[in-house]
């Protein structure tokens, strides 16, 4: 049973903060901006660590939700760069956002010196308690704080509804649930999403088996990882459990098991083809 949230679509007002996000994947950005976006803030994107220091050398965030796995520069490269160019009142608050739950990887993190942990799939609590936790440089007076919330408790309220047992190539009470809205505005706003993923990952699809024909450890564990995240985030959880299997895989140098894994990603990804194509 999937917990009730208040979606807060006046966050943004009360809590004013400049936000970058950082990742190389396309769906992640997407989804991740969704959600911001529906509290009210309009974020900048970057798809690597140099672009993530380019950025903030130009625009100076308060907030940046940085990814770890990137090409051209990885996040932890990024956050020390950014340390080490920016004084600790200019630099922004670098919270990591990444599909790993390898043990030591927090720690890991906070020792390159970000602020915080969110695991993917992003849920829209995390990312509300991320920014509640950044200074703001322009807060909203109390009195104006006061009569936005009284605004707010007058307005509409997003509950989300309990997911279904049933098989499916994607959960939709999930996707609601991690975007802070009801079922039916996810229902209409996922097919979308779902579409971009498609094109984005059947190059990955690919990369994975050539990966395990050619006992390439290293394309294993990049292209599995950034599936994983991808079908995550667009709560296609069966699929993302099978990539989640491949990525281990890939880390551990075990192919045991590895072309029956690849097949059933296959067919995870043709289903949920099919699924898009029945919208």
């Amino acid at each position: 049973m999937s917990q009730n949230h208040v979606f807060d679509s006046e966050l943004a007002k009360r809590h004013p903060i400049n936000i970058l996000l950082v990742d190389d994947n396309t769906i992640n950005l997407k989804v991740a901006s969704r959600m911001l976006l529906r509290m009210g803030y309009e974020v900048d994107q970057a798809v690597n660590g140099l672009e993530a220091v380019k950025a903030q050398t130009q625009n100076g965030y308060d907030l940046i939700f940085m990814d770890i796995q990137m090409p051209e520069m990885d996040g932890v490269t990024a956050t020390k760069t950014i340390i080490a160019n920016f004084a600790p009142e200019d630099r922004p608050r670098i919270v990591a956002v990444t599909a790993h739950a390898m043990k030591g990887d927090r720690e890991r993190y906070l020792e390159a010196g970000m602020d915080g942990y969110i695991s993917k799939p992003v849920r829209v609590e995390r990312l509300i308690e991320a920014i509640q936790e950044t200074p703001c440089k322009n807060p909203v007076s109390e009195t104006e704080m006061v009569g936005m919330a009284e605004s707010g408790a007058a307005g509409g309220q997003a509950e989300v509804a309990s997911s279904s047992s049933a098989p499916a190539p994607v959960d939709i009470s999930m996707f609601a649930e991690m975007l802070g809205m009801d079922n039916e505005d996810a229902e209409e706003m996922l097919p979308e999403l779902v579409e971009l993923f498609l094109e984005d990952s059947a190059e990955q699809l690919d990369s994975m088996a050539t990966a395990v024909n050619s006992q390439d450890f290293d394309l294993l564990r990049g292209a599995a990882h950034k599936m994983k995240g991808g079908s995550a985030s667009v709560a296609a959880v069966p699929l993302s459990k099978v990539c989640g299997e491949l990525e281990h895989m890939g880390i551990s140098q075990s192919l045991d098991g590895a072309q029956e894994q690849i097949d059933l990603a296959k067919a995870e990804f043709n289903r949920l083809k099919s699924w898009f194509e029945s919208r």
